[in-house]
């Protein structure tokens, strides 16, 4: 059976910060979507608690699964942050290609 991490060598996970895996399995998504150009926060949450191996499921001290709120945080370490528009009354918070490629070009 094949590890969950094989996209990371086992030997680096040590060294590798949790924002780092993050942006990584972002870039993932962005990657299997090439049309798109913007990326809701709540979809990315979604899809990262889906991936089996990664500790997206089930995080902090309660376990509870990442939300969008916590992919801010974390990509906000990194120095991303989401646009911020109201549309209809709601708040909607994405994150556009260029930033994100941005990012991963600092780290």
């Amino acid at each position: 059976m094949a590890r969950d991490d094989e996209w990371l060598p086992a030997e680096w996970l040590p060294y590798v910060s949790k924002e780092q895996r993050l942006l990584t399995d972002v870039w993932i998504y962005v990657d299997a979507h090439p049309q798109a150009e913007r990326f809701d926060g709540r979809e990315l949450a979604v899809w990262l608690r889906a991936l089996e191996g990664r500790p997206w499921a089930a995080m902090g001290k309660r376990g509870e699964p990442i939300t969008a709120v916590g992919v801010a945080r974390l990509l906000g370490r990194l120095g991303i942050c989401p646009v911020v528009e109201r549309c209809g009354g709601r708040r909607v918070e994405w994150y556009s290609r260029a930033v994100l490629a941005s990012g991963r070009d600092r780290e």
